[in-house]
């Protein structure tokens, strides 16, 4: 059906944890949770709520978006293997 309608599919799966920048959101915040060290479901909730305020900020998210492009050619150059992202 896609080769009829001109649509190229790729050979590796789209869903690539190397082309998610979320996954590297969630790597800050987790380190930073772990840091705090939680002993209960209270502290752990401040602890992913302080995480998230102090990790997820414009700087952030725009260096991402700007990464896009490095990280599409890293999976290309790695034919859908691990890259450094």
């Amino acid at each position: 059906m896609f080769d009829e309608l001109g649509i190229m599919i790729l050979p590796w799966p789209g869903n690539s944890p190397d082309l998610n920048p979320i996954e590297n959101l969630w790597r800050l915040v987790g380190l930073q949770v772990n840091r705090a060290q939680p002993k209960n479901e209270k502290e752990l909730n401040e602890a992913v709520i302080d995480a998230w305020n102090h990790n997820v900020t414009p700087v952030v998210i725009h260096g991402l978006i700007d990464s896009m492009p490095d990280r599409i050619a890293a999976v290309i150059k790695a034919k859908g293997d691990s890259t450094k992202y």
